[in-house]
């Protein structure tokens, strides 16, 4: 019995094709084989890198994450590359411009629409985006769309951050439904700040409280039936919160809309939010990635003047990158085209001439570009 037992214990232990452990565990440098099977030699997609073989090409919906010291070249190295070689709509936080430099010609002259939202600008020179002008007609939709805005400009739960939103809900639904008012922050940073807000408020609930939404009637009417004092700080609570909007850089750039953010599903866009901290007020500013939401195209570039801002409502292209609209075609030969490597390598290759003219064409001198942003902090 014993003798059994044993043998049984030598036969578990004998499986000819268990895999070896190692002591020091089975990693290695992938081969060819482990590349391909991963996907990373596609024809389009995100450009990770290069070996001998030929470019790294991610095509799917990896996250990446590049980590590397300042001044160590994760721009030129990759996120330039990446905006020559990415072939669909793409948005960039781009502090110095220079990707815009660089890349927006290339990428209009395939077809796609560039816009650069720079709302602290000094000259007023900027594309301009007002999320309230995409709020839902519907209802029900319209109420939910104001409050995530709400939300997110005064996202703090105390008493006076809850009773501002509730005003500032009230106020840009009043907005909405005034056919005379400008729907913007900025509109209504002046309907707070005007004289006799309360009194200014009351008549508005007199003479369009049948036309207002529901809910704009009842913040509304909740804040008149309060207290002065308690009237004064949910004004200065509101006000606080959206004195951002104060500032007339900020507000023109936020009153209208030259793009519709549908269209980065529809078409092919390049959008550079540019915003640099040491031209914005102290107030922290609100992320446009959050409150983006769109229903309809709209383009309202002013290509008239002398390059600046006139109104609320007016914007002019940056006058060394004006192009006529460009319509998105499907058929269009860079969408479809397969790329091999040595249309990669005229792209990209420092030795090519080919890369350096696109880069001559655009206006763009390196020792320039350097001198004018060395010094600068971000």
């Amino acid at each position: 019995m014993i003798i059994l037992w044993n043998l049984r214990e030598r036969v578990i232990e004998w499986r000819p094709f268990k895999k070896k452990e190692s002591l020091h565990g089975d990693s290695q440098w992938a081969s060819e084989k482990d590349i391909r099977k991963a996907g990373l030699r596609s024809k389009k997609g995100l450009l990770l890198g290069k070996d001998k073989r030929g470019y790294f090409i991610a095509d799917g919906f990896q996250h990446a994450l590049l980590f590397a010291p300042t001044g160590s070249g994760k721009g030129v190295g990759f996120v330039i590359p990446n905006l020559l070689f990415w072939t669909d709509s793409v948005i960039v936080h781009d502090i110095k411009l220079e990707n815009y430099e660089i890349t927006s010609g290339w990428r209009e002259r395939q077809g796609q629409k560039v816009y650069v939202w720079n709302p602290a600008q000094p000259d007023g020179i900027s594309h301009c985006y007002n999320p309230l002008q995409w709020i839902s007609k519907k209802p029900g939709q319209m109420v939910d769309d104001v409050q995530k805005i709400a939300n997110l400009i005064m996202p703090e739960q105390d008493f006076w951050q809850n009773e501002a939103r509730s005003l500032f809900v009230g106020v840009v639904l009043y907005l909405l439904a005034a056919p005379e008012k400008v729907k913007s922050f900025g509109e209504v940073v002046r309907t707070m700040r005007s004289d006799d807000v309360v009194y200014n408020l009351a008549v508005a609930l007199d003479t369009m409280g049948k036309i207002i939404h529901p809910v704009a009637y009842m913040n509304i009417a909740a804040f008149l039936q309060k207290a002065d004092k308690e009237r004064s700080g949910v004004v200065s609570t509101m006000n606080s919160s959206l004195e951002l909007w104060a500032n007339p850089l900020i507000d023109t750039a936020t009153a209208s809309s030259d793009f519709n953010i549908l269209d980065f599903k529809r078409r092919k866009l390049q959008f550079i939010r540019l915003l640099k901290q040491t031209r914005v007020p102290t107030q922290e500013p609100y992320d446009p990635n959050k409150v983006l939401s769109a229903a309809a195209s709209k383009d309202k570039v002013n290509n008239e003047g002398n390059n600046a801002l006139e109104g609320p409502n007016s914007v002019d292209y940056p006058a060394e990158t004006k192009t006529e609209d460009a319509v998105y075609d499907e058929s269009d030969e860079f969408a479809d085209e397969d790329i091999d490597d040595e249309d990669i390598d005229d792209k990209f290759e420092d030795d090519d001439d080919g890369f350096d003219d696109e880069r001559s064409d655009d206006g763009f001198d390196d020792e320039e570009e350097e001198d004018e942003f060395e010094d600068e902090d971000i």
